[in-house]
């Protein structure tokens, strides 16, 4: 199975939603055990990619980024 999972909120400085979404990703992989295809995936803006990969560093998924110009606002309206 190929789960999705957002990833956007990386994209900022980790906080409280970043820090959740870090760790339950992290988990979900680890309970996934190589029998499903995680990709994590984000409509960012142009810092954000790097962000997001640094934030992931250590937990084996497939990263998807992609420029959007006003991403955040987006996002949140």
């Amino acid at each position: 199975m190929r789960i999705a999972f957002d990833v956007s909120p990386l994209s900022h400085p980790r906080l409280g939603i970043g820090n959740y979404i870090q760790g339950s990703l992290g988990g979900l992989v680890e309970a996934a055990a190589d029998s499903h295809e995680i990709v994590a995936f984000a409509p960012t803006s142009l810092r954000g990619p790097g962000r997001i990969r640094v934030a992931l560093a250590g937990i084996d998924v497939e990263v998807c980024t992609w420029p959007l110009p006003f991403s955040h606002a987006l996002r949140t309206g």
